[in-house]
């Protein structure tokens, strides 16, 4: 359940984790919600940098997602350059400003690879539980097309589903 190279927990888990959450955010009456994080032009880092300075982004990214989290929430790294962030008791605008301070923490800070400084955005796309979906499958493809359209409008931009 953990990726090797970021050490977060992996796509297999989320599903497993989700679910659980949501039916205990159920059972108590509480939101959740849930954030689809994809690193801006990802594909341009790998290929003028390499591989190497790529997966190190990466890395570097999942820990700085672990640092904006409460030790309630999880992330997960979904694949590729997409993460996944699970926020506990929390909906609206109290995860839109999660969201807004993950962009900005992303965009404002240097990601130093092997002394190669890299700067990166990511757009961002939010769901809730149980405003938008009421299971883990619907509300991860719910906060995915969140995401995709704003990464369709712009680039380093949090979207929430309507």
């Amino acid at each position: 359940i953990t990726d090797s190279l970021t050490e977060m927990y992996t796509r297999r888990y989320v599903l497993e984790r989700l679910q659980e959450e949501i039916k205990r955010a159920g059972a108590r009456k509480m939101d959740l919600s849930v954030l689809m994080i994809d690193v801006d032009h990802f594909k341009s880092v790998n290929d003028s940098l390499g591989h190497v300075i790529g997966s190190g982004v990466l890395k570097e990214m999942g820990n700085l997602l672990e640092e904006q989290i409460r030790h309630s929430d999880y992330a997960f790294r979904y694949g590729g350059d997409e993460f996944i962030v699970l926020l506990s008791h929390t909906e609206g605008e109290d995860a839109v400003n999660v969201a807004e301070r993950i962009r900005n923490k992303v965009e404002t800070h240097d990601f130093d690879i092997n002394g190669i400084c890299v700067n990166i955005t990511v757009s961002i796309g939010l769901a809730f539980f149980p405003v938008h979906a009421e299971n883990a499958e619907d509300i991860i493809r719910i906060a995915d097309e969140a995401m995709y359209y704003g990464k369709n409008k712009s680039r380093n931009i949090v979207y929430k589903a309507s």
